[in-house]
Formats: structure tokens, C-alpha cells, sequence
């Protein structure tokens, strides 16, 4: 049986209590329906309408934030460099790259050659060297040759006493990605999260980056988020950066990834004055992979990751990779949902021995990492970032993946599990898991605007005699709580609704509310299952208390 979707139909004890329909103005004026998720991930784009078209559709399922990958640089020779397609449009730019440093360097020799693929149209801050460095445009390409000099001892230095280079060859365009999606985003009041320069991997371990280019990287990097704050510091849209290299929340980190934080998150804080950074991390709760970690290693990995100078810590849920799964506690035995047993680590068994804990108890400990280092002084949001993907074989979602496309019921399965806990929820990706079909009938941005409204009960708790329910899209539903015993029904009274992103701002998800309502006097401690139904639907159901 799939808990995921099955568990609530083992209960048989209902009690079903009206919720008041009049909350629109306790609510405020009314507007239209938005699912939770409100940020996405989307790749670039090469005009402004095809921006528009894209974040147009993502806003009306309830997004106001775009984020973006930074490309990350990769080694390779001049040799090679020259057959690329984009530099046979400018052969000399590569082929008289050894003569012309040796004119203005002549100690210098070349260490390394790094090229650098993006859709932008950097800047006078590129160019720092312009006795070397130098832009081609050809057609909507543009082409960057820069040189990042280096003395005997390994120090930044100026290029004419230089006896080391690396050379960075950038691919940019004309048609600026990023500038068109400030652009378009600007004019429908989002925000964007433009993804910086990315480390380059190491060789070996390609899950840290390579410190020895670091020094050059982090020059490179510096150029570019100059640009940013002489060519977007105005843009009301552009309010950060995205933090491209991933690591794992665990009380054990990848310390070469947060000394790359450590380093480039204190560029962004001199270049671009006011502009939050996110990094979003993984999580891995499997038992039988050395990777899976428990909740106390979560809490300890937050509070590495917050240390590293960040605005937003958005953990991956990581159902769409099957790393974590959706159970409740009293779940622990059921058999893992089917589309699980595919991922390694897990297979054919149940939740409690696949994993050392649920998604809800990893963003649980999260957000008490974040409270608690909150009192230290050091001020860090918590969101989450949904996959909106799912684990196995069969039509892909996209060119650039072999995962499958997932359904609504799942998504919101995931959006309930995080509880509470996040104050914004966002998703990987736009493109394409929510644009493909992927082998079904509809997308799964169709399906959302389909329904975007159907309620979503995320915690219910009792405070003595009164149950509160907390969620998406509850004004106006029914609450119905079970038991596996008997079944009462409980006359229609009064119900208060709040809207918990106005009691406590910036601390819960916009369209989060609260409904509360008199607890049965009949009903006992028995009932410990709750969900919600408006005339969009039923709610998936929740355990009180958890």
C-alpha cells in the first residue's frame, strides 16, 4: 500500500466541524487563488517574451521570485579552445593569445585556461588589463579574453611583473539572459535571484571546489559581480544572489565548499551592498547510504552553513530524488511509497528502515537551528525547496535529466510535510519539470492552475479545548478529525481564521492561515488525524500534534 496517498483510508472515525465562510475581510480584499510554492528555478532565455511568457505563467500559480544557476568555468587548452564553435568566429582571440601576453608579460607563463559559457553581455568591469584583455562581437556572440596575474609567490600582481597567468576565454551574447529577466521580472513586480559565478569542480572530488584555481575564481568572480552592481545595482527586481555550489547539511561538512562560501559570500557583501545571498543545500536521511544523516546532524549543519555569511538557507526537501520520503511517525511501518523503491538505499521496505527520519523532522530541527542562531546574533530565513520531480525510469522531463514529472497530489503532499517550519516555499525546477508533459496529458504547471486553491492543512495542534489547523486556502472548509473507533459529528459553530504572514511578518509564507475551532467535548484524545474540505476539495489528511 502507498502510505503516501493510502493512510487515511484505514480511518474510520469522523467528526466533521464547519469553518466560517465569512473571513474575506479578515483576510483582506480577496485575490486570485495562488498554490504555496512561489519561487522556481528557470533556465535562460534568449528575448524578453519568451521571459514574459515564462514568468507570466509561473506567477499566476503563485510565484514572485526567479532564480538562476551561475555557470561555473572549465579547464581546457588553447589548442582545443580553437576548434569551439564560438571561438571559430574569432580565431585570433585564441590563437594570438600566447604572442600578445608575451609582448605586455614577457616572464609570464600560461598555467591554465579556463572558459567561462554564459547568455550575458558583461561590462566595462571585465576588462581590467586592457593592454591584453579585450571583447570580439560577432553576429550576438561576444567573446572576452581576460588574464588574471600572478607573481613568484603565488600573489595577485600586476600583469607586466607577472611570471604566472591563468586566462579566463568568456562566451556571452547580445541577448542578455539576465538583464532581460531583471527586465521582465521588474514590470511584474518579482524578484530575482541572479545566479553568480560558480566554483569550478576539482579534478578528483568534483563535489568540492578545486582550490587551487580558487584565487583566480574569486578574482574573476569579483569582475563579474562588479558588473552586476554598475549594470543592475537600480533594478528593484534584482534583490540577490544564488549560491550555485551544493553541499550536504550534516554535522560532518564539505569544508572546501564552506570556505568557498566563506570566500565569495564576502565579495558579494562589498560589490553588492544590500543584495541577500541563498544557498540551497541537500539532505540525505537514507539508513543504508554512508551519506544518510540523522536529525541532530541537520541541526549541526545548518548552523555551519549560516556561518558562512548567508541570507536564506533553502534546504532541498529531496523527495523528488527519493533521498528522504513523506511518512508520519506513526508510518514508520508502512511499506515505502512505490515510486521509491527504485532509489538506491531504499528498494522494497518501509519507511523506518529505510530512513533515519521524515522530511517534517528535517525541517523541524532546521528551523529550531535557525531560532537558536538567531540568539547568537547570527540572522539567517529559512525556505524550502521543493523537487518537483520524481525517481525512476521512463519519459523524462526534459532534455537535460532522466527524472520523471510528478503529480499536484505529491507536491502537495511535500508542501504539507514542511510544516510550519519554512517561511518561504520555492521549487527546482520551472524548466522543464513543471513545463514538460513528460508522457502524461497535462503538465504539471496545467494541474496547478487546474486547482490552485484546493486547501492544503500543513500542522494542527489542540490548545486545550480548541483545535487550531494551520494551512493553504482553509477559510470557508470543513474540518474533519478521525479516530479508527466510532464516528460523531459535531454541529456547525464559530470559527476564527488569521493569516499568520500579518501576525508575524516575514516569519510564514504569505497565504499561510490559521483556523481554530472548538475542540468535541465528546471527542476525546482518540482523534488523531485531521483534514480540511472546501468546495476546491479535500485537504491530504495530517496527524495532530506532529
Amino acid at each position: 500500500m502507498n502510505t503516501e496517498t493510502d493512510g487515511w483510508r484505514r480511518s474510520v472515525f469522523v467528526v466533521v466541524l464547519a469553518c466560517c465562510c465569512g473571513c474575506s475581510s479578515l483576510m483582506g480584499p480577496a485575490a486570485p487563488p495562488r498554490y504555496p510554492i512561489s519561487g522556481y528555478w528557470f533556465f535562460g532565455r534568449g528575448s524578453r517574451q519568451a521571459w514574459r511568457e515564462a514568468l507570466t505563467r509561473a506567477q499566476a500559480a503563485g510565484a514572485d521570485t526567479a532564480i538562476q544557476f551561475g555557470p561555473r568555468p572549465r579547464l581546457i587548452d588553447l589548442d582545443a579552445l580553437a576548434k569551439q564553435k564560438a571561438f571559430k568566429k574569432a580565431p585570433e582571440l585564441v590563437t594570438s593569445a600566447v604572442a600578445e601576453l608575451a609582448a605586455v608579460a614577457p616572464r609570464a607563463e600560461i598555467r591554465r585556461v579556463l572558459r567561462y559559457a554564459s547568455q550575458e553581455n558583461f561590462g566595462a568591469a571585465l576588462i581590467v588589463h586592457p593592454a591584453y584583455e579585450r571583447s570580439v562581437h560577432v553576429g550576438e556572440t561576444v567573446l572576452w579574453r581576460l588574464v588574471f596575474p600572478f607573481d613568484a609567490a603565488g600573489n595577485a600582481s600586476d600583469l607586466d611583473s607577472a611570471t604566472v597567468v591563468d586566462l579566463f576565454f568568456v562566451i556571452g551574447s547580445a541577448r542578455d539572459s539576465v538583464a532581460m529577466l531583471l527586465a521582465e521580472a521588474g514590470e511584474l513586480e518579482m524578484q530575482v535571484f541572479v545566479g553568480m559565478p560558480t566554483a569550478p569542480q576539482h579534478p578528483q572530488y568534483p563535489w568540492d571546489p578545486w582550490g587551487r584555481v580558487m584565487p583566480t575564481f574569486l578574482r574573476f568572480s569579483d569582475r563579474v559581480l562588479l558588473d552586476y552592481a554598475q549594470r543592475f545595482g537600480d533594478s528593484k527586481a534584482f534583490v540577490g544572489v544564488y549560491q550555485s555550489v551544493e553541499l550536504p547539511v550534516a554535522a560532518k561538512p564539505l569544508v572546501a565548499v564552506l570556505h568557498c562560501y566563506r570566500q565569495q559570500h564576502a565579495l558579494v557583501r562589498r560589490r553588492l551592498v544590500g543584495k541577500r545571498i541563498m544557498v540551497s543545500p541537500y539532505w540525505d536521511a537514507r539508513k543504508r547510504r554512508p551519506t544518510g544523516v540523522t536529525p541532530a546532524s541537520v541541526r549541526e549543519g545548518i548552523g555551519h552553513i549560516a556561518r558562512t555569511d548567508v541570507d536564506i538557507i533553502a534546504p532541498q526537501d529531496s523527495r523528488g530524488t527519493g533521498k528522504v520520503g513523506l511518512f508520519w511517525k506513526s508510518q514508520a511501518g508502512d511499506p515505502v511509497a512505490a515510486g521509491l523503491r527504485c532509489v538506491s538505499g531504499v528498494g522494497e521496505t518501509t519507511y523506518g528502515e529505510a530512513y533515519h527520519a521524515s522530511t517534517r523532522d528535517f525541517y523541524r530541527v532546521a528551523r529550531e537551528a535557525v531560532d537558536a542562531l538567531a540568539k547568537e546574533g547570527i540572522k539567517v530565513e529559512l525556505w524550502a525547496n521543493l523537487e518537483g520531480f520524481a525517481p525512476g525510469k521512463g519519459v523524462p522531463c526534459g532534455s537535460f535529466t532522466t527524472t520523471q514529472r510528478t503529480t499536484k497530489e505529491r507536491l502537495d503532499r511535500q508542501i504539507m510535510m514542511a510544516g510550519t517550519h519554512p517561511a518561504k516555499i520555492i521549487s527546482y525546477m520551472w524548466d522543464s519539470y513543471y513545463t514538460a508533459k513528460a508522457g502524461r496529458s497535462e503538465t504539471l504547471a496545467d494541474a496547478i492552475l487546474a486547482v490552485p486553491d484546493r486547501p492544503i492543512a500543513v500542522e494542527a495542534h489542540r490548545e486545550g479545548e480548541r483545535l487550531v489547523v494551520v494551512g493553504y486556502h482553509l477559510a470557508g472548509g470543513d474540518i474533519e478529525i478521525r479516530d479508527g473507533r466510532r464516528s460523531l459529528t459535531i454541529p456547525s459553530k464559530a470559527r476564527t481564521t488569521q493569516a499568520l504572514a500579518q501576525r508575524t511578518p516575514g516569519r510564514y509564507p504569505e497565504h499561510m492561515m490559521q483556523i481554530t475551532a472548538p475542540w468535541p467535548a465528546k471527542a476525546g484524545d482518540a482523534y488523531v488525524q485531521v483534514r480540511v474540505k472546501t468546495d476546491r476539495g479535500w485537504s491530504q489528511p495530517l496527524v495532530i500534534g506532529e
